[in-house]
């Protein structure tokens, strides 16, 4: 995952064209090798792209029917056996066989675009695949099928220019052992001098220098939260007794369970974030430990979601319910937007845009702040963005707890909310006089 035109493309055809179509690897290769008769796969967004990018770096220039070209790419021309024409796209190749050891085996390379459909890599024995660019979800889960039988692996050249979609998710926050991302930068790539790299980015929108120039994730049409990790992170200290707290939790089910504490400063009004927590495919049971355990929750204030009002299908008891029968001190209702002042508890809704807003203004102006080590918090922060105005609701469990304690437990005046509604739950949320910098 690296910056625009840094040799992304030319450095996987020297290695699927030169070495693992051939054999012939260096002396000094230590990664992976294939045995014979290897299929590999290689793809691009479309064949026109495939022909243009990939298959110039594995057989040469494209641009002539009758193959004269090739030879001149990372496959040497003695060692191409045959080479097979695709219908209807003109000098492109659709599989390329590579003669091995002398000429004994053959590599079969097959190359495809996505736009053909994941149909076209349905069946197919993987031993190694090539994505050059992002690949759709369903054709890249066809890939990871295709090397169960062969034990393949699967390479991705790639600017990320979609954004935080679920795979590019899945490589930065939850990199799986057998896994490994690589990024490069316009700093690594000698052809592009610094003048150079100042004349690029003046030409280019700032929303869009980080990811061309660094290869980080274009994320969507702005973020949620455009404020720095800096501003809002700050060192952990051992919360005092005194401070006020709050938890607040997403309920699981087909996303991660998460929970946050958030534990305020009578004397300034500030709020900080300092636990956090997530995971999937917990039973509440085991939800519950984790919030006593954790967050002391049997004392602290839960706020939850109006989801907690559903029944559970087994049980048919109601959700919220559940968590009270394992001691949880969840509030008495579920979450609500602070109201307007004047108004009545309650009367704020459940609308997420507001909640957000509210939210934003309290980390961009230092009335809520996060403990520096809670990288997973960070991390679903970083990606939370809008498409097309609309917020995207991926990987956004830590993002929604936060929003349902912290909101549960200030008004939109920056005054404690539920003060007096809450003195059974261990004296939380006493009134406090607020300095007029925290007040909006």
């Amino acid at each position: 995952m690296a910056a625009n035109q840094i040799g992304k493309t030319l450095s996987e055809g020297a290695e699927v064209g030169g070495w693992h179509s051939t054999g012939n690897y260096p002396d000094w290769w230590e990664g992976h090798r294939l045995n014979k008769n290897p299929l590999i796969v290689c793809s691009g967004v479309n064949s026109y792209t495939t022909r243009d990018l990939i298959q110039k770096e594995l057989l040469g220039t494209t641009d002539k029917d009758d193959g004269e070209g090739f030879g001149t790419g990372w496959i040497p021309k003695h060692l191409i056996h045959k080479v097979d024409r695709k219908p209807g796209i003109p000098g492109a190749a659709e599989k390329i066989y590579v003669k091995r050891n002398n000429g004994t085996e053959l590599a079969t390379i097959t190359l495809l675009g996505y736009e053909d459909g994941y149909q076209k890599f349905m069946g197919k024995r993987v031993d190694y695949g090539w994505c050059d660019e992002e690949p759709p979800i369903d054709v890249w889960a066809q890939l990871i099928r295709g090397t169960i039988a062969t034990d393949g692996k699967i390479a991705v050249t790639y600017t990320p220019e979609n954004g935080m979609t679920q795979l590019v998710y899945r490589l930065l926050n939850e990199c799986p052992d057998n896994y490994a991302i690589m990024n490069a930068t316009w700093e690594d790539a000698p052809h592009i001098t610094e003048e150079r790299r100042e004349e690029l980015l003046a030409e280019m929108m700032p929303f869009e220098r980080e990811m061309r120039s660094q290869g980080k994730p274009l994320v969507g049409d702005s973020m949620v939260f455009p404020v720095s990790d800096d501003q809002i992170s700050c060192d952990p200290f051992p919360i005092p007794e005194h401070y006020n707290q709050i938890n607040g939790i997403d309920f699981g089910g087909d996303h991660p369970f998460a929970a946050v504490n958030i534990a305020y400063d009578p004397s300034t009004g500030i709020g900080y974030l300092n636990k956090a927590f997530k995971q999937r495919r917990l039973l509440i049971s085991e939800e519950s430990s984790v919030l006593k355990k954790q967050f002391d929750a049997k004392i602290v204030p839960t706020a939850w979601p109006h989801d907690g009002n559903k029944q559970d299908k087994s049980s048919g008891k109601v959700i919220a319910d559940l968590y009270r029968e394992e001691d949880i001190n969840m509030l008495d209702k579920c979450f609500s937007n602070p109201p307007e002042p004047g108004s009545n508890e309650g009367s704020g809704g459940q609308g997420v845009e507001a909640g957000l807003k509210m939210l934003f203004w309290d980390l961009s102006e230092g009335r809520l702040k996060v403990f520096s080590n809670l990288d997973e918090w960070f991390k679903e922060k970083g990606a939370y963005h809008r498409k097309d105005g609309n917020v995207v609701r991926l990987q956004d469990d830590l993002m929604s707890a936060t929003r349902y304690a912290h909101l549960s437990a200030v008004n939109s005046d920056g005054t404690f909310r539920f003060a007096e509604s809450v003195k059974k739950n261990s004296d939380f949320m006493r009134p406090i006089e607020l300095n007029l910098n925290f007040v909006r």
